[in-house]
């Protein structure tokens, strides 16, 4: 589902349901140190800034921002004042110090403490081919730019603050990427191909 730096560790999640091996702990270079079964059905995992612990969560249909104490241990954070779709995975902007996530072309927006801000709508978002259709609702952010992802065509977007779509690239190899996989760590755009995390230094 993600994928997430915390300046010493990397992290990646799965989701389905909330049984079984769902967390991996991971050394900056991909070499795996341990798993655990924290009885979460993930939708994300992220941290409030690259390289800064500690790693946070949400899960499938909820609105609740959980936060890791020991490893593969989460307690509730802060509650999101309005509900997620199903599928829609919560991650911080670091810029802006708030939550964001992303359904139907719409990036909701929540302060630190779980209050509904308004809403960005991205100009144009659907005019890409592929771009409209399920399960593209995941969204990263980095240098203050929104990132969306088609995983049919491999074509990384990205969005200002107000919206409007500033520039696209086409991930090598990204196509056919995991619809539900898009994160930002490690300075990285990363996606999961065949079972495997691509990161992709785009610039940012």
């Amino acid at each position: 589902m993600n994928v997430a730096w915390d300046g010493a560790n990397l992290w990646d999640c799965s989701g389905g349901n909330a049984t079984g091996v769902r967390l991996g702990q991971y050394t900056a270079t991909g070499a795996s140190l341990n798993t655990y079964s924290p009885g979460i059905d993930f939708r994300s995992i992220f941290t409030r800034g690259d390289r800064t612990s500690p790693l946070y969560s949400n899960e499938t249909g909820s609105n609740v921002v959980q936060v890791q104490g020991t490893f593969g241990s989460f307690s509730n954070l802060v509650t999101l004042g309005s509900s997620l779709s199903t599928g829609s995975s919560v991650v911080y902007d670091a810029t802006r110090a708030h939550y964001i996530a992303f359904d139907s072309g719409i990036v909701r927006r929540w302060n630190s403490g779980g209050s509904v801000l308004s809403g960005v709508t991205l100009s144009g978002y659907g005019s890409q081919s592929g771009e409209s259709g399920t399960p593209v609702i995941r969204i990263a952010t980095a240098s203050g730019y929104y990132l969306t992802f088609v995983p049919s065509t491999g074509v990384l977007s990205a969005w200002n603050v107000s919206g409007t779509r500033v520039g696209t690239t086409t991930l090598t190899g990204g196509s056919g990427a995991g619809g539900y996989s898009l994160s930002y760590a490690q300075g990285k755009v990363w996606v999961i191909v065949s079972s495997t995390w691509r990161g992709y230094n785009v610039g940012l």
